[in-house]
């Protein structure tokens, strides 16, 4: 077998031939057979490999809408519906947030939380119920983004996320 000039390994077993390699450009793929006594086949198998640039992964949020900002009860779950999409499929799906309190003035760490999705699926909508798991004080406000990753194992995972969006746990007086 041979890629653009270089001659590539492979390994044959009785019927089976296989070889693997990752190409980083395009080229030309020919494979001359041979047979058990080293006579070549006339004209080897020809093959035009060109390759294709991964997309960024694509994510709307249906829920909640833009600008919008939620009001959370006691049991602190944020609904969403998100569309998302991409060319080969995904490796992740998560909601990042911070947690804001008046009575701190220490930057917040940012949380995640991971949501189930079809990784093999290159278009899904997913629709749940998020429970923010970090102890929240009425009057504290939730910053919160959807970040997606598609599957790309050649250079790495891309991400794409959404705008920010915002909850609030009100207080007594609020309510």
């Amino acid at each position: 077998m041979i890629f653009s000039g270089d001659t590539l390994q492979v390994q044959y077993d009785d019927e089976i031939c296989e070889s693997a390699f990752v190409p980083e450009q395009d080229g030309s793929l020919k494979l001359e057979l041979f047979n058990d006594k080293g006579i070549r086949i006339r004209e080897p198998l020809r093959y035009a490999l060109e390759l294709e640039d991964d997309d960024h992964p694509d994510i709307t949020l249906l829920r909640p809408e833009k600008n919008d900002v939620m009001i959370l009860t006691e049991s602190l779950d944020l609904p969403f519906m998100a569309h998302i999409q991409d060319d080969f499929g995904f490796s992740a799906f998560r909601v990042k947030y911070s947690v804001h309190s008046d009575y701190s003035r220490e930057e917040p760490p940012v949380n995640s939380y991971d949501i189930s999705i079809e990784k093999d699926s290159r278009v899904q909508t997913v629709i749940g119920n998020w429970k923010i798991e970090r102890f929240i004080s009425p009057g504290s406000e939730v910053v919160y983004y959807f970040e997606i990753a598609d599957n790309d194992t050649v250079s790495g995972p891309k991400t794409t996320r959404s705008q920010r969006f915002y909850a609030r746990f009100p207080t007594l007086g609020d309510l």
